[in-house]
């Protein structure tokens, strides 16, 4: 019988890869993002209607001072994180985490999937030449290296099979897509909204002008390939 030795858990966000003297930066371009969500209901509003309704003590915390404070616990909460995994020194690690329409998307998206492959690929985030380069600094805190990283496929099975017989609906996926990646942030949500008719090229190209990024007509040309049809 295996024995849990160890439960860890983190928030994941921009601000993680970025300095606290960067996190101002990365804000400001909230002020022209027409998508952002809401907590906790994850409703859509422009950032005027969400500093409409937030507490004004929050610009307290909003100080060069304070937030590089923030930034300073938060490295040092993930440098205990790390040592804490080493020291307990684990047979296998069991890594559960949310999917950004990375590794799924509409066409099959499941309440639960085990990766059962011999080994899983990561690859670095490619926010092109024309992204922000706020936005480029940040995408850093995905690695800079491609590599193969090994998955115990055995046991991704085992807990497959003893998950169905327990009455879970559970999906499982073996191989990745040769070309991966997804929506991650308000352009790329914009994008997938128009590929599926939600919203007209047109709107689409004033969301991604006002989100300071280059020609929209380019989106055709985004949308090719497997996993964006």
């Amino acid at each position: 019988m295996a024995k849990i030795v160890l439960g860890l858990g983190s928030a994941h966000s921009p601000m993680l890869s970025l300095g606290g003297d960067r996190w101002s930066e990365y804000g400001e371009r909230d002020q022209a993002n027409p998508m952002l969500a809401a907590a906790p209901g994850g409703e859509v509003m422009t950032y005027e209607e969400l500093l409409s309704q937030a507490d004004p003590a929050i610009a307290k915390a909003l100080t060069p001072e304070k937030l590089q404070a923030q930034h300073d616990a938060y490295q040092k909460a993930i440098a205990t994180l790390e040592k804490t995994l080493k020291d307990a020194n684990p047979d296998v690690v069991v890594i559960v985490g949310d999917d950004q329409e990375e590794m799924f998307f509409d066409d099959n998206m499941p309440l639960f999937s085990i990766y059962w492959g011999e080994s899983m690929r990561l690859i670095p985030r490619h926010t092109g030449e024309s992204a922000p380069q706020i936005v480029r600094d940040s995408a850093r805190g995905y690695g800079d290296v491609d590599m193969d990283v090994p998955v115990d496929a055995e046991l991704g099975l085992h807990l497959i099979h003893h998950l169905v017989e327990a009455d879970f609906d559970v999906g499982h996926i073996r191989y990745q897509n040769k070309e991966y990646g997804g929506a991650v942030g308000p352009l790329e949500v914009a994008e997938r909204r128009c590929a599926r008719g939600d919203i007209t090229l047109q709107k689409f190209e004033e969301i991604k002008t006002s989100l300071g990024q280059e020609d929209p007509r380019e989106l055709e040309d985004t949308l090719q390939g497997p996993s964006r049809s």
